[in-house]
């Protein structure tokens, strides 16, 4: 009987650590947070989301994110950060895509035509986000604007 007993312990301990491990996403981490693989030289930039007035939610700024690849994209920034913070980025599907919703706020929730677009080194940057290649310490900042008549 003791061995029974011993067995049903060790798959309650098994099911309680996968888990734990699944559900990553259910805590997630304060926004200013820094993820950072110390097991090699990381670059990084500075990430800032700019969200609409309307949404209510918290503007990021200055958010330090971390990467070991040194092919870093505005894009592949976004995305990490998402996954990292359990943030929702949704990309459009097709090559380049590019961002119609990011922590919930879609593309023309917020006035039609409106969106996401981005800036690196406050500089607007007239290439796909997934086709910029950032160096480190670059700041990319994404921002959801209305379009009007006057900016086409």
């Amino acid at each position: 009987m003791k061995n029974v007993s011993k067995y049903k312990l060790g798959f309650v301990l098994m099911v309680m650590l996968i888990l734990l491990s699944v559900s990553s996403c259910e805590k997630p981490e304060e926004a200013n947070a820094e993820v950072y693989d110390n097991t090699a030289e990381a670059n990084w930039v500075l990430l800032t989301i700019n969200y609409p007035e309307e949404s209510g939610i918290q503007d990021l700024v200055d958010y330090k994110v971390y990467s070991l690849n040194s092919q870093m994209t505005p894009m592949n920034i976004l995305q990490s950060y998402g996954e990292t913070n359990c943030i929702p980025v949704v990309i459009s599907e097709g090559s380049p895509g590019y961002v119609q919703g990011i922590g919930g706020v879609f593309e023309n929730d917020y006035n039609n035509p409106s969106g996401w677009v981005y800036t690196v080194n406050d500089e607007q940057i007239m290439e796909a986000a997934s086709d910029y290649k950032l160096t480190s310490e670059d700041k990319v900042i994404w921002s959801y604007i209305t379009y009007s008549e006057a900016s086409f």
